[in-house]
């Protein structure tokens, strides 16, 4: 979060700090430029640092050298100059389950690395898709040009529409959807020449962010920096819909592009009560859906935040039984489609230098801090607890970040030695990222979307990106709850 700091002041200017009071400030609580950036920023910042003074974590990193780096894998730690000076290196549903096998059976596709340039030299060219071999669009524009004769060919090639019917019409929702942080997002309605049950209407589409002087930099980010993530959600709704274990949104068509980044994701809409006319605070019938809910609003769920997250652990524990079960596929099929981490039995292949700091020279890491401890006990201080601004608290925050940039690699790898411990999950399970009901008793269930960068890694690693934007004092109270529930659920 320290290296997002910069982008946080070309979103808010610095001289515009010293207005805000507190983070309920409009500036903060609503989407600018169409994105969540600036406020789940500030929120992961916030419990990063707190978890350093209330839960001790530099204490528990302290632990982990002298227990597991030191005690069990046999190394020397590593030297204060090291880490300080930086030396060293139905039949609807069966026609669906038959869609599903049909891209399971086909040979794994691969993403290959792309760069900066890439995007920025063919962010505007058409391409055929990696998956359907079709060129699609990747802007509400585009689609209506390319209009209901291209969503028919995308639906069939997709396996999504029987080849005797068709698209006959299709409109571009007028409302904006601007939730989340690494995408842009439309709603379409269409109709077909033959309607029936199954058959959605009304649809959602997820098409990367253009390259404007507003969302440049998320793009580049998201296309570059946080690649594949793209490519594993297509990925994992083309050929995981009917494993997954909990509800998720129909897939009707999505395809990807490695030589432009261009993508489209076109699923069903959920039905969210706020988009159906309903405000916040009417009652709900059973089985109505919530929300939909933003990143780092908790205070909008209707319920205590404990219940919602708690029902995120169950959902992440789902995950992992399904995988560790067999019902996602076999190892083989897992790794080829999901992506596969270095074998554990090569701390060479994970980076880990035991003569140097793995994270990167101290020098470098030291001037992101800068720029991090200027904003948190300064420039922003009124987002923050009131100890961070403290000079123990700065001492504490650099030491322990400087010790942790030192060991990045080997804590990487120490997680993932186990596979005990490594199973799928989503990669950003935040509360935004499911849809929710209740049931005519009231009791709380979800479904699950968003499934970019959906993977296999070191669970504990995942469980805590879903719960790094939610509100501290739930966060400290009930971690221990959150993780009981995704255990029990996984036995």
């Amino acid at each position: 979060m320290v290296a997002a700091v910069p982008d946080c002041l070309r979103q808010l200017p610095e001289k515009e700090w010293a207005t805000i009071r507190d983070r309920m400030d409009p500036r903060i609580t609503e989407n600018l430029n169409g994105k969540s950036t600036l406020r789940t920023t500030l929120r992961a910042m916030d419990n990063g640092l707190r978890f350093i003074e209330e839960l001790e974590v530099d204490k528990l990193l302290e632990k982990w050298i002298r227990e597991v780096w030191v005690g069990r894998l046999g190394y020397e730690p590593k030297t204060d100059e090291m880490i300080f000076s930086g030396t060293g290196s139905e039949a609807e549903v069966k026609q669906l389950a038959g869609r599903c096998e049909a891209e399971r059976a086909r040979a794994a596709i691969h993403w290959k690395p792309i760069a900066f340039d890439d995007v920025l030299g063919k962010h505007d060219q058409k391409a055929p898709g990696m998956f359907y071999g079709l060129e699609f669009p990747w802007t509400a524009e585009m689609l209506v040009a390319m209009g209901p004769a291209w969503l028919t060919s995308a639906f069939h090639a997709a396996g999504t529409l029987e080849k005797s019917n068709r698209v006959t019409q299709l409109t571009i929702d007028a409302r904006k959807v601007t939730a989340g942080n690494n995408a842009g997002k439309f709603l379409l309605d269409v109709q077909y020449e033959k309607e029936r049950p199954g058959l959605h209407n009304k649809l959602f589409a997820k098409v990367p962010f253009p390259l404007t002087k507003e969302t440049k930099q998320d793009r580049l980010s998201s296309s570059v920096l946080k690649q594949p993530m793209d490519f594993y959600e297509v990925n994992t709704y083309r050929i995981a819909e009917t494993s997954l274990p909990m509800r998720t949104p129909k897939f009707y068509f999505g395809d990807i592009s490695n030589e432009t980044s261009n993508y489209i994701l076109i699923t069903e809409r959920i039905p969210y009560s706020g988009m159906e006319g309903k405000n916040s605070g009417d009652a709900l019938k059973p089985f109505e859906i919530e929300g939909p809910y933003d990143k780092c609003k908790d205070y909008e769920l209707q319920g205590s935040g404990k219940e919602y997250y708690e029902l995120i652990f169950r959902m992440a524990g789902k995950l992992a039984a399904a995988d560790k079960s067999g019902r996602m596929g076999s190892r083989d099929f897992v790794s080829n489609n999901f992506g596969a981490t270095p074998a554990a039995d090569s701390p060479e292949g994970w980076g880990v230098n035991p003569s140097g700091p793995s994270g990167g020279p101290a020098q470098a890491t030291m001037s992101k801090l800068k720029v991090g401890i200027k904003f948190f006990s300064s420039t922003a201080s009124m987002m923050f607890a009131d100890y961070v601004s403290s000079q123990a608290y700065i001492d504490k925050f650099t030491q322990t970040m400087l010790t942790f940039s030192a060991y990045t690699r080997e804590i990487d790898y120490w997680k993932h030695m186990d596979p005990a411990y490594i199973a799928l999950g989503h990669a950003n399970l935040n509360v935004d990222n499911a849809f929710y009901w209740r049931d005519a008793d009231g009791k709380l269930d979800c479904g699950v979307l968003d499934w970019g960068g959906f993977g296999a890694a070191c669970v504990g690693h995942k469980l805590y990106w879903y719960i790094n934007c939610a509100e501290w004092d739930n966060n400290k109270e009930n971690l221990r709850c959150f993780v009981g529930e995704f255990i029990k659920t996984y036995r």
